[in-house]
């Protein structure tokens, strides 16, 4: 009995390609182990979604989901509830029982759970537990958010008890299964693919949610009005910690075409405007925010603004030479379309110029640091996104030129910002307040007020960084 995932690439498997492999895999489980031959095809294989853990070539766990439209007869038979999009199934969870002992199944299930939940975005999930299955309906009710529907005649496979798990309510099972799913990963050295650069490489893209464009995760629960002043005052002290990186990195030489995404109420590209490294260079600006984009050509008349989402962003393929993305990747559900979305806008050769924070090097207090962890757990981003975007990057080829990062730490004086090597050193209340926003979360509002009151009333130290990337469009040949 094997008890490690060590060795194990995770796929996303194209069915005409790896059937022979999944066929193997059923028959050795469903046929050989259970008695359930009907398990063995399905007519949905061919435009199922398939991921498997692979030992070497063979394939030693996998996972099925089959997605349906209204008009698909299972509508009928299972009683659904009418959807003018997909509602998925999950089907045919298959490991070799050498394998049983190791998390690989756990790992797919919430692999796969939270991978169509983020891309695909369907009406709900439904699930149909026959034979030895239906002991297994308690696991999916308490890790997956499935609720009991109704007990359904199949044409294949008896009376089947049908599950369904209602998007709408499923935020909570969706941060917990994606935790899960970082966890096992980082634990064996595993690494996640992206199902949105699978579901384009294999043209089905109809496949995709139509609906990012509507997400916001980092305005939609906060106040424009409020938030600008700190924005605002953001972008001045992240810029400050740019302008010695900016003249290490090997930018296109002018003319040339720089686009900052979600470049919020402007500040920060007016700034990197007047940087002598972009003399000649031309300047756009987009954000998914009207109130942003309508403040930046109030005040920022000289430069083109554009409201827009990154997911797509409507320019032309190979439009410019620098595209830049500061505190943007951190707040979306599915960075690696967005980073598609950049490779394609971008030139041959351009430069992704990526800034961003990152949670996990926060260093304080454990009352502060717990406020810090709860929120990257509730938060439907990526608070981390800076550790795997190297990963994520490289998957779209992209090349990463370099890393950098500044510190930031409350051992300034208040009102005056001291830059150091590598450092910036700020007061307690101004560092403090770029964290102000976690407040407006209910979730973790206790958590901040109690943090808060201990910050204040004692002379900790907090740090965390600031973290730069610079990758290179590398055109295959």
């Amino acid at each position: 009995m094997i008890d490690t995932l060590e060795g194990i690439q995770i796929r996303w498997m194209d069915f005409e390609t790896y059937a022979p492999q999944i066929y193997a895999l059923r028959q050795a489980v469903f046929v050989e182990g259970q008695g359930l031959e009907t398990l063995l095809s399905s007519p949905k294989d061919a435009t199922g979604i398939h991921l498997g853990a692979f030992q070497g070539d063979t394939l030693v766990a996998g996972l099925s989901a089959y997605l349906y439209t209204q008009e698909e007869p299972i509508f009928e038979q299972w009683k659904l509830p009418p959807t003018n999009h997909f509602a998925v199934q999950f089907s045919r969870r298959a490991t070799l029982s050498t394998y049983q002992a190791t998390r690989i199944s756990e790992l797919l299930a919430c692999m796969m759970w939270k991978s169509v939940y983020e891309t695909i975005k369907p009406s709900f999930f439904i699930m149909g537990l026959i034979g030895v299955h239906k002991r297994l309906a308690s696991y999916y009710v308490s890790s997956f958010g499935f609720e009991h529907y109704c007990e359904a005649e199949t044409p294949n496979f008896g009376i089947a008890s049908v599950y369904v798990a209602w998007v709408e309510k499923l935020k909570a099972t969706y941060i917990r299964t994606r935790g899960i799913a970082e966890a096992i990963c980082q634990a064996y050295h595993l690494t996640e693919p992206p199902l949105a650069l699978f579901l384009q490489q294999n043209a089905r893209l109809s496949y995709l949610c139509k609906d990012y464009d509507n997400e916001n995760l980092y305005l939609k629960p906060l106040s424009f009005k409020d938030e600008l002043p700190r924005l605002s005052a953001q972008a001045r002290l992240v810029y400050s910690t740019q302008v010695p990186i900016i003249e290490q990195i090997n930018f296109p030489t002018a003319p040339a075409k720089f686009l900052d995404i979600g470049c919020g109420p402007g500040v920060y590209l007016s700034l990197l405007s007047k940087n002598s490294k972009f003399e000649g260079y031309e300047f756009a600006g987009m954000d998914y925010a009207a109130e942003m984009i309508t403040y930046a050509k109030i005040s920022y008349g000289k430069i083109k603004w554009k409201q827009g989402s990154i997911y797509e962003t409507k320019y032309e393929d190979n439009t410019f030479d620098v595209i830049h993305v500061s505190f943007v990747l951190i707040h979306l559900t599915n960075p690696a379309l967005a980073l598609a979305e950049l490779y394609r806008i971008l030139k041959p050769n351009g430069v992704l110029y990526v800034v961003d924070v990152n949670d996990d090097t926060f260093q304080g207090p454990p009352i502060i640091r717990r406020v810090i962890h709860k929120h990257k757990q509730i938060y439907e981003g990526h608070r981390d996104i800076m550790n795997f975007l190297p990963t994520l990057a490289k998957e779209i080829n992209f090349q990463l030129e370099n890393q950098f990062h500044v510190v930031a730490t409350n051992t300034g004086n208040e009102g005056e910002v001291i830059h150091e090597p590598q450092k910036l050193r700020l007061g307690r209340i101004n560092l403090w307040a770029m964290f102000a926003f976690i407040a407006q979360r209910d979730e973790v509002k206790d958590y901040y007020q109690n943090a808060e009151a201990y910050y204040l009333s004692s002379i900790c130290e907090i740090s965390i960084q600031i973290q730069s990337h610079v990758y290179r469009k590398v055109v295959q040949q």
